[in-house]
């Protein structure tokens, strides 16, 4: 059920606060997602502000040299450090789901606190939360007397047949376990159950969301081509010999080739 405060708000134009923990070309992945939201709003003449982990200053201070005043960083601290720590020490889904998501969890708390200054400073009617992307991701940004929209999301993806045991047991089952106690999570910190909406990229995800989300779910594909990077091929000369580059994160050998 909304309540009128968020829909008065939601009548107003927008006035949106991304909160995220990396907003960063350099770190690439899904750490791009947030700056390009950023970047296209204010693009936009639409008042933004962001809040990003101080890691990614360096860059956001070259990035959006006349921007930096709308971004408020989240400061690093001896906490971060020592579940990262503990992190690289485990399998990578085991350091991922425990140690990454409480440092994760620990930056919202502190990210909190920085939100709800700028609610009041700035007159904020929107939140927008775009990662983790992960649907199972905790989220701890609820209670802010705003509408949270969160995603676009993807996941709920498994290792295919041929590349599984490219995991390893005990990943295996302590994945298992994860999704199957998620939603007790999302029960004690209700973030995503609370959020206004939720995007999600397909119908996978959408079926790997917690259960019982209050607020409306909606899919939004979030792939796509951006038109002033890549122009319009021309049909001109086509039957010549044409090269093309592939673009991705990793590129790895078929098994059997």
């Amino acid at each position: 059920m909304v309540n009128k405060k968020k829909q008065r708000n939601c009548s107003l134009k927008p006035r949106v606060l991304i909160i995220c923990e990396n907003a960063s070309l350099n770190f690439g992945g899904e750490a791009t997602l947030p700056l390009h939201y950023f970047k296209f709003l204010r693009k936009c003449s639409i008042e933004t502000w962001l809040i990003v982990h101080e890691r990614v200053r360096e860059e956001l201070e070259k990035l959006l040299e006349d921007e930096l005043e709308r971004v408020s960083f989240i400061p690093e601290t001896w906490i971060h450090k020592l579940l990262h720590n503990i992190s690289i020490l485990f399998p990578e889904a085991i350091g991922t789901f425990i140690f990454v998501q409480a440092m994760h969890l620990w930056s919202q708390y502190l990210a909190r606190k920085i939100a709800q200054k700028l609610i009041l400073q700035h007159e904020i009617n929107i939140i927008h939360q775009p990662t983790p992307v992960s649907p199972k991701h905790i989220s701890l940004h609820y209670n802010l007397g705003i509408p949270i929209v969160i995603g676009p999301l993807n996941g709920g993806m498994s290792y295919p047949p041929a590349f599984a045991k490219r995991s390893d047991p005990f990943s295996k089952l302590f994945l298992k376990l994860g999704r199957q106690t998620s939603d007790l999570f999302h029960q004690l910190i209700p973030g995503k159950l609370e959020a206004e909406m939720i995007l999600v990229a397909n119908q996978r995800t959408y079926e790997s969301l917690p259960k019982h989300v209050k607020g409306k779910v909606e899919i939004l594909c979030e792939n796509g081509i951006d038109t002033e990077v890549w122009q319009n091929f021309s049909p001109r000369n086509f039957q010549k010999k044409k090269s093309a580059t592939y673009l991705c994160r990793t590129a790895c050998k078929m098994e059997g080739s």
